[in-house]
């Protein structure tokens, strides 16, 4: 069930925080190219926005891939 009690919450706000900002530079991202705005944030000036939060988005997923598999490793370890 979701609850919002940070003391029987197990996600972090930093990871929460960046999956928020890359999620907005996509959406930006793609508004600017369909409204034709903010020349100065377009390449060759800076990478395009939108590849830059889907990269962020990716290695965020990465970092709690590795994190649950770690885990289960440990989990299913045997110490003899």
């Amino acid at each position: 069930m979701l609850t919002f009690n940070p003391s029987k919450n197990d996600t972090s706000i930093a990871l929460d925080l960046l999956r928020a900002v890359a999620a907005q530079m996509v959406c930006v991202g793609h508004a600017m190219l369909f409204f034709g705005v903010g020349d100065w944030l377009k390449p060759p000036f800076v990478p395009w926005m939108q590849n830059i939060g889907v990269l962020l988005f990716l290695r965020h997923i990465r970092l709690l891939d590795n994190g649950d598999a770690a885990a289960e490793f440990e989990k299913s370890r045997v110490w003899v």
